[in-house]
């Protein structure tokens, strides 16, 4: 080549993504292209980055060439296995490396600055570790929510079956208490039985017991007043025994006085002697 002319001025190429499968089988041979993935291995030529082989996320892997003469003041920062990896350059073919196994196709970079490798992947790895942590402390403590929840459901269960069962006990002994109260309810009166003779016997001495007690009141007021049919009361009785005394010693003998009056005295004296 002698000469270059420029014909155009358009705006600069934009790089296009693509897989390793893409790479490998030369579909976008020519174009400038960026892949994306995970270094899975690198090699060094005279101290600097020559090889890098890159993993995607379908898990193919493609290789990333860096010729010994491009940018030897700088080399790739950051490059280590497991780390994150973009690399932009040309979909090219060299069946000279690694003959016979190859891999043959590559991106040849034009600028080390073209590769860029950090630490999201195994950052990436460190977050997918705690989520798979946080995941299973999440499920121990789900199994551990559901165990509660079980015991819960068995007492409850328990609980349910002893109401039900009192409840049935509370109803049974309704039935039997309303057939009770039926049954008294359409009982027929009997009539009261005769009284027998102690019940007879029991009566007749309580009513001549109760006739005695109104006799022996009766008796008792006409004594002090003079007792029935002329007989005398317990005062007079005494004025007898008091007159009889003065009429033997004394000398009166008139009627009422107490003293034996002369024979065919016919007065009337409270002594009440004959004659």
């Amino acid at each position: 080549m002698t000469s270059i002319q420029k014909l155009d001025h358009t705006q600069p190429v934009t790089p296009r993504k693509v897989t390793a499968q893409e790479i490998n089988d030369r579909r976008v041979l020519g174009s400038l292209v960026t892949l994306e993935g995970t270094v899975e291995s690198f090699e060094l030529a005279n101290g600097l980055v020559q090889t890098i082989l890159v993993k995607d996320e379908q898990g193919n892997t493609a290789r990333v060439f860096i010729d010994g003469y491009i940018t030897t003041s700088q080399d790739v920062e950051n490059l280590k296995v497991g780390c994150a990896i973009s690399a932009t350059g040309l979909a090219s073919y060299d069946d000279t490396f690694n003959a016979p196994e190859g891999p043959f196709p590559r991106i040849r970079i034009r600028n080390r600055a073209d590769v860029v490798c950090s630490d999201r992947g195994n950052q990436e790895l460190e977050d997918l570790l705690a989520a798979a942590e946080a995941a299973k402390r999440a499920a121990e403590d789900a199994q551990e929510k559901a165990e509660e929840a079980r015991i819960a459901a068995e007492e409850a269960q328990k609980a349910a079956e002893a109401a039900a069962g009192s409840a049935a006990d509370d109803k049974e002994a309704a039935e039997a208490a309303k057939a009770a109260a039926e049954a008294a309810r359409n009982r027929p009166s009997w009539p009261r039985p005769p009284p027998g003779p102690a019940q007879e016997a029991a009566e007749a001495a309580a009513k001549a017991a109760e006739e005695s007690n109104q006799a022996a009141a009766k008796g008792g007021g006409e004594g002090r007043r003079g007792g029935p049919e002329g007989r005398p009361g317990s005062r007079q009785r005494r004025q007898v025994r008091q007159g009889g005394g003065r009429g033997f010693r004394g000398r009166s003998d008139r009627p009422g006085q107490g003293g034996r009056g002369p024979e065919g005295c016919q007065g009337s004296c409270r002594s009440g002697c004959p004659g």
